[in-house]
């Protein structure tokens, strides 16, 4: 992520602590990413926000050269109150802050789970469609706790979100995992 988009602080993140655990992680993501011998590049910052993509890695497997998108998603407490960020529970974003598509619905062809020992990489497209057999999406609750397979708005936003187990997404969705 470039220096640009770290000024472009989150309003609502008053301690920058989004913006420090995402850094770390994508950082992270591209050093195990090299450390497999394929090349990463850099989202634009355009496609980064509008887009929802991260970073591009290409591999060459059998003479073949084939290159997917991924958007990297740090490690995250479920609810700002916890001391600690955790791995159970993964937030999912359908509509960010502003009121538009949340990352549940960019462009990116894998979404990439951080936890304390690997990266879950999910295909977003089997994401979407475990997500929508999954969640209540009749009623929004408004206390975080709540949130489990239920739709979320805090309270002054225009977002949408919820929370799933990532047990039950390697479960059901199409993934792969990376050690760190």
């Amino acid at each position: 992520m470039s220096s640009e988009l770290i000024t472009q602080r989150n309003k609502y993140d008053k301690a920058g602590e989004c913006i420090k655990s995402g850094l770390g992680a994508e950082q992270l993501f591209d050093k195990i990413a090299e450390s497999k011998n394929l090349e990463v590049k850099n989202a634009r910052r355009r496609e980064n926000i509008h887009k929802h993509i991260d970073k591009y890695i290409t591999e060459e497997n059998d003479k073949r050269v084939q290159t997917w998108s991924v958007d990297i998603k740090a490690r995250k407490k479920t609810s700002r109150s916890d001391s600690s960020a955790q791995d159970e529970w993964i937030w999912i974003e359908f509509q960010n802050v502003r009121g538009n598509k949340g990352w549940l619905y960019g462009e990116a062809d894998n979404i990439a789970f951080e936890t304390e020992n690997s990266f879950v990489i999910v295909d977003r497209k089997s994401l979407i469609n475990y997500v929508k057999n999954a969640v209540d999406m009749s009623k929004v609750v408004r206390k975080s706790y709540q949130a489990k397979y239920k739709t979320y708005q805090r309270a002054g936003r225009n977002d949408l979100l919820t929370m799933i187990e990532l047990s039950k997404i390697i479960e059901n969705c199409n993934h792969f995992v990376w050690q760190k």
